[in-house]
């Protein structure tokens, strides 16, 4: 381990920012190399992870993860950004197991529930 994931991450963030999207893909196959060589491909989900935090910080971006039971309406998320801000990266995860309404969670770290799940469950306390 020659590097953390944060000084890994730094560096990719920097270099994939300079590069138009036409080279990215080349840049991300020989970070992966580089990583092989390092010894370090067992922290890529690490590395990822906080490229990613980098990343959104850099860009003023909230990451926002929306579950619901189906599909987002357009709508819907329309009034997310409308709360939220229009700089999201909004990421959809469909849970059946929710029944109904949603879970908003913003930058790994504020939980808003509106599921019928936590609503019947505080209920029945």
């Amino acid at each position: 381990m020659k590097h953390s994931p944060k000084q890994y991450a730094a560096a990719l963030v920097a270099v994939l920012e300079k590069k138009p999207k036409s080279e990215r893909k080349k840049v991300l196959k020989n970070f992966l190399r580089l990583l092989t060589v390092n010894a370090d491909h067992s922290r890529l989900d690490a590395i990822l992870r906080e490229s990613e935090v980098q990343y959104l910080r850099k860009t003023g971006t909230k990451k926002v993860v929306i579950r619901s039971a189906s599909k987002l309406s357009s709508s819907v998320r329309s009034e997310v950004e409308e709360i939220l801000g229009k700089k999201l990266y909004i990421e959809e995860k469909i849970s059946p197991r929710l029944l109904a309404g949603i879970q908003i969670l913003v930058n790994d770290d504020t939980l808003i529930d509106g599921s019928a799940e936590t609503r019947l469950r505080k209920l029945f306390r």
